[in-house]
């Protein structure tokens, strides 16, 4: 007579990615969807998040009480000066303690599956994984895959794609979109507005340079940002970074037009009260735009990997759901001259939104959590 085994299903997945929010985010957004299906499915769900010390995860991962452990890699610098050379110096010693440091987590923590989402935080995890035979998973947010998802793609199970285009990059791929936090939804624009102590009748404009700021666009705006005040009647939300945002803070404190804050965790208020949104053109802010159907001006970062930022952005642009504003245009007057044309044209601004509407794509978060279970259900809790 058999006995039927009643012992609960068990899953254990390291989640590496970070530096960024757009390396950060979609790692949470996999998670949240995994671990809503671990109660539907009814399998006990154990995950860690291997993140870097000098990475926006820092703030973001303990305000979700996720359990993190921290490795001290950092990327490779890519500006040259003096300083940037002498933390490239080091960065070899950085590679081997933190494998040594993760080769220590994955055999306490014994994962049976790893995610990656990119960036150099993911490499020294996924380095060990292979080196372990532990079977991974990547997701790629951009259309030219980083050197991270090129170099370890062979090996994974699978690499989870936002654009179509990737196939063309790498073999090996799985077309899902880019998955979205739960978080994300859509508020009234007066509430939003409240959140912000903004006018709910006046134009605003939603202004930032990624998940840690940027320093030229950041230059651009404190020696412009008033004039655009008094010339188009318009009221600004400032994502400036930590680095420039006390300094900007005292600059501006009192001028109820601009709300300054060095990082938006309730993204969802700032997207719902913009009228219109300058900033980066990461594959995770065009998700988050497509989702908030919001037009925008993108500013691609001019030393992004293979220039991916702009080939994003000119996705975008294609359909007309933004306009493109080069770097080196700043100096202009090229984006004044852009924002004049756009900000005050309602039917613009509704057909801009709408086309970046066009570009989501629902559920992926969903998709890669259901691709990730079924693996499980073969390859972890066969009998």
């Amino acid at each position: 007579m058999s006995v039927m085994n009643t012992e609960k299903k068990k899953l254990h997945i390291i989640f590496a990615g970070g530096g960024t929010g757009g390396h950060l985010f979609p790692a949470i957004a996999i998670y949240e969807s995994i671990s809503k299906k671990s109660m539907q499915k009814d399998f006990e769900l154990k995950t860690l998040f291997i993140g870097s010390k000098s990475g926006v995860e820092r703030s973001v991962l303990p305000e979700l009480n996720l359990p993190t452990t921290y490795i001290p890699i950092k990327g490779f610098q890519r500006h040259f000066n003096i300083k940037n050379l002498l933390k490239n110096l080091i960065l070899p010693l950085r590679i081997l303690s933190s494998y040594f440091k993760c080769l220590f987590i994955f055999l306490k923590f014994k994962p049976d599956i790893v995610i990656g989402t990119g960036s150099y935080v993911s490499a020294i995890p996924l380095m060990v994984a292979r080196h372990l035979k532990i079977p991974f998973f990547l997701q790629e947010q951009n259309v030219i895959p980083g050197w991270v998802t090129k170099y370890f793609s062979e090996s994974a199970v699978t690499v989870f794609t936002s654009f179509q285009e990737t196939s063309r990059y790498i073999k090996n791929t799985t077309y899902t979109g880019i998955p979205l936090r739960e978080s994300l939804r859509e508020i009234e624009k007066d509430e939003a507005a409240n959140f912000f102590e903004l006018d709910k009748d006046r134009k605003t404009i939603f202004i930032f340079g990624g998940s840690q700021g940027s320093i030229a666009i950041n230059r651009y705006w404190e020696t412009n940002i008033l004039s655009y005040i008094d010339t188009l009647n318009c009221q600004f939300i400032w994502q400036t970074g930590i680095k420039d945002y006390f300094r900007l803070k005292e600059k501006f404190n009192g001028n109820n037009k601009i709300h300054l804050t060095p990082f938006i965790h309730e993204i969802e208020y700032a997207y719902s009260a913009a009228d219109i949104v300058i900033c980066r053109a990461g594959a995770l802010t065009l998700a988050e735009l497509s989702f908030f159907g919001k037009p925008s001006i993108l500013i691609p970062l001019p030393i992004a990997a293979e220039n991916h930022q702009e080939v994003n952005a000119r996705l975008f642009e294609k359909i007309n759901a933004a306009r493109i504003v080069l770097q080196s245009e700043l100096a202009g007057s090229k984006l004044f001259e852009t924002i004049s044309k756009i900000i005050n044209d309602d039917n613009l601004l509704v057909e801009m939104g709408n086309n970046a509407r066009k570009l989501y794509i629902s559920s992926a978060s969903n998709k890669i959590a259901e691709s990730i279970i079924k693996y499980a259900e073969k390859n972890v809790w066969e009998d």
